[in-house]
C-alpha cells in the first residue's frame, strides 16, 4: 500500500497472489490541529479548501469556517500540491523507465496508471485495497504468484514469519536482504498489567 505500491512500480512486473493488494498512492500529511495529530489526505486539503472558497462567500458561514482554516499553516496548499505531483511523477517515470521500457506510448500508458492510483476522489480512502485483476486491468506487468509453487511457499513463508514477528515483538519495519542482513526498527511499549491499570476519577 502507499510508498510500497510506488516502490512496486519501479519493477519491471509485480508478482501478486489472489488475496494480494496494492493500494492509492495519494500522498498523506501528518498534521497538528486542535484535536491533536491527524494524518490527512494531501487531495482532501486542496479539496476542502476550495469548498472554503466558495461557502465564505456566504458571511453566514464564514464563523463555521474560521476554526478549521486556522489550524493550517501558511505554506499548507503548495506542499500538498507539491506532494501530489512528486508522487505522480515518481511513479510516472518508474514505469516508463522499467515495466513499460521499450514499449509504444509507455510515456502515456505511465501517466495514466500514476493518474489513477493518486486520484483520492476515485478511492475516498487511503487504504482502499487493490486486488490482482483490477492491477492488471489498470495496465500494471502482474505476474500470477501461483503460476511457481517454490516461489509461493517461500514468498508465503516470508510473510507468515515476518507476520508472527510483527505481532508478537516489538519492531515494526524490517528491511532484510538475501544475505540475512538486516535493519529492523523497533517500537518501544510499556505493559500494563491488567490489575495495575489506574482508575479514572
Amino acid at each position: 500500500m502507499s510508498a510500497a505500491t510506488m516502490l512496486a512500480c519501479s519493477a519491471n512486473s509485480i508478482v501478486m497472489g489472489k488475496h494480494s493488494s496494492i493500494g492509492p498512492i495519494a500522498p498523506q500529511l501528518i498534521l497538528q490541529t486542535q484535536l491533536g495529530r491527524q494524518i490527512v489526505p494531501a487531495q482532501a486539503i486542496l479539496d476542502q479548501f476550495e469548498l472554503a472558497k466558495d461557502e465564505c462567500q456566504d458571511p453566514k458561514k464564514l464563523g463555521s469556517w474560521l476554526p478549521i482554516l486556522g489550524q493550517y499553516g501558511p505554506a499548507l496548499l503548495l506542499q500538498c500540491q507539491n506532494a501530489i505531483d512528486l508522487s505522480n511523477q515518481l511513479v510516472s517515470e518508474w514505469l516508463e523507465s522499467f515495466m513499460f521500457s521499450g514499449e509504444k506510448d509507455a510515456d502515456k500508458k505511465s501517466t495514466q496508471i500514476a493518474k489513477y492510483l493518486s486520484d483520492h476522489k476515485k478511492f475516498k480512502t487511503h487504504g482502499r485495497h487493490i486486488g490482482r485483476d483490477k492491477a492488471k486491468e489498470i495496465g500494471l506487468i502482474i505476474e500470477d504468484l501461483e503460476q511457481d509453487q517454490q516461489l509461493q511457499d517461500l514468498v508465503l513463508s516470508v510473510f507468515h514469519a515476518t507476520t508472527h514477528t510483527f505481532g508478537g515483538t516489538g519492531p515494526i519495519k524490517i528491511i532484510e536482504n538475501h544475505l540475512g542482513r538486516a535493519f529492523i526498527k523497533q517500537q518501544q511499549m510499556v505493559l500494563i498489567p491488567p490489575g495495575n491499570i489506574p482508575k479514572q476519577k
